[in-house]
């Protein structure tokens, strides 16, 4: 009998506990890619390569497993973005993907620019530069979550510019259960140093979904700019997404004292539909 009191005790704070332990186990990855490093007519940037390091100790301390690259060559880009969708391949889980650094469009396709990149004229880009369509191929989790930080204005000289707009355009390539966040709204541009800090401010905050993190995140990004920069978002999320985690509504606890079972006749005990034991009448 006192054996089976102890295991319906130690069942019970099994049972209280069930729920954060699932919730624990799900995979999160992450992808930074940070480019500060440009030549030629495109300037240098300052802020993605620290905000990217910052970002990636936030993600951390939320479980997730975090790769982070920077000043890459457009072969190290897409060969970590290879690695990536392998790895979310087999994972599942959250896949969450960041860029910070120079980017353009060129007749609504946009484009990530390498570091060192040099260009002289538009018609290089196509060959030398990432296209998020096929970015976007490469987010291969059970929710995929794909961050721009590069709506930043037109970074080729005047004489250079041809078909290129300020600002990115639409993502046409979406990927099922996904969202894609723009710092800035389609061909708007950004500030550098804005919005990726207010995005790490808020993304460890537990209980708080994908979509309430993206309004606080746009508010505050308003409130800094003057209402100049409005970051957006365009989704295709099947549900809540948590970040950072989500209370169960069950906490953990320790019991103190002894569990009592007084019945009169034979009895079997079964706790969430597992059979424990049998108790005599007494």
């Amino acid at each position: 009998m006192n054996h089976l009191k102890k295991l319906l005790f130690c069942c019970l704070l099994i049972a209280l506990t069930a729920t954060v332990a699932v919730f624990a186990q799900e995979a999160k990855n992450a992808l930074l890619i940070a480019n500060n490093n440009y030549s030629g007519s495109i300037p240098p940037l300052t802020e993605p390569v620290g905000e990217a390091r910052d970002l990636k100790r936030a993600l951390e301390s939320i479980g997730f497993s975090v790769i982070i690259v920077e000043n890459a060559d457009r072969e190290r880009m897409e060969d970590v973005l290879f690695s990536f969708k392998e790895k979310c391949k087999n994972d599942g889980g959250i896949a969450f993907f960041h860029y910070g650094g120079h980017a353009v469009q060129i007749d609504g396709v946009n484009y990530l620019l390498p570091a060192r990149t040099s260009l002289d004229r538009i018609g290089q880009v196509r060959g030398k530069c990432v296209n998020v369509n096929n970015l976007m191929k490469n987010m291969q989790g059970d929710v995929n979550i794909v961050v721009l930080d590069s709506c930043r204005n037109n970074p080729f000289s005047s004489g250079t510019r041809g078909g290129a707009k300020r600002g990115l355009a639409a993502i046409d390539t979406k990927v099922k259960n996904s969202i894609i966040v723009y710092s800035a709204d389609s061909d708007e541009e950004a500030r550098d140093g804005v919005f990726t800090p207010i995005l790490t401010q808020y993304i460890t905050e537990p209980n708080l979904s994908i979509t309430e993190l993206l309004i606080k995140v746009r508010n505050e990004v308003l409130n800094k700019t003057g209402n100049q920069q409005e970051p957006a978002e365009y989704g295709k999320l099947l549900g809540q997404v948590y970040l950072a985690g989500r209370d169960s509504g069950i906490a953990s606890k320790t019991l103190k004292g002894f569990l009592d079972i007084s019945i009169y006749t034979l009895a079997s005990v079964v706790i969430d539909n597992e059979y424990v034991g049998e108790v005599e009448g007494f």
